[in-house]
Formats: C-alpha cells, sequence, structure tokens
C-alpha cells in the first residue's frame, strides 16, 4: 500500500535499521550526507541553468531542452538565452533525486 509523501525522519530510519547492528548510526549518517549533497546540488542550481553548463558541462545538451526558441539575432544583440525555468528546475529535481524517485 503506497502511503502519503512525508518529510524525511532519519531517526525512523535509525530505529528501523538499529537491529541490523552496531553500524546503523553509520548508515544514517551516510544517508543524511548523501541527501544533503543532494539537495545542495538541486539548490545550487535552481533557477541557474548557465551555472549548471559552467560547472558540470555534461549536462549542456539535456539543459538546451529548455532554451526558450529567440529569434536568431535578437538573441545575439541582447546576448540573452532565456530558460523554461520551471520545467527546468522540475528535470533538475528529478536528476538530484533520480535514485530515490525512481519507480521500480
Amino acid at each position: 500500500m503506497k502511503t502519503k509523501p512525508q518529510p524525511l525522519d532519519l531517526e525512523e530510519i535509525k530505529i528501523i535499521i538499529s537491529d541490523i547492528g552496531k553500524k546503523a548510526e553509520q548508515l544514517v549518517n551516510y544517508f543524511k550526507y548523501k541527501l544533503k549533497s543532494a539537495c545542495e546540488f538541486y539548490l545550487r542550481y535552481k533557477d541557474k541553468p548557465e551555472l549548471l553548463i559552467k560547472e558540470l558541462p555534461e549536462y549542456e545538451e539535456e539543459v538546451k531542452k529548455f532554451v526558450i526558441e529567440r529569434h536568431p539575432i535578437l538573441q545575439n544583440i541582447l546576448n540573452y538565452t532565456a530558460f523554461r525555468l520551471k520545467e527546468y528546475n522540475d528535470w533538475l529535481f528529478k536528476l538530484a533525486f533520480k535514485d530515490v524517485l525512481e519507480e521500480k
């Protein structure tokens, strides 16, 4: 049965896995570290596709999908690229948390 989405509760996870042994605290700390890293990744690049491309050029082709088409002459004059930020941010969130959101 699928439950409603809830805030992350690492203490609950710690209690559940504590039966595994003494490594429970280390495991919870590792989960916390990885989740924090994913959150920081998302927050760093949210609304900043140019920064993502600059720092992680391997995502350039993916990010280009969110460019708003403009007249080439105007784009050159303005030296400006507009993005569909809502769609970009949705994609970025799914990228940051892909292993959690992936349906098995």
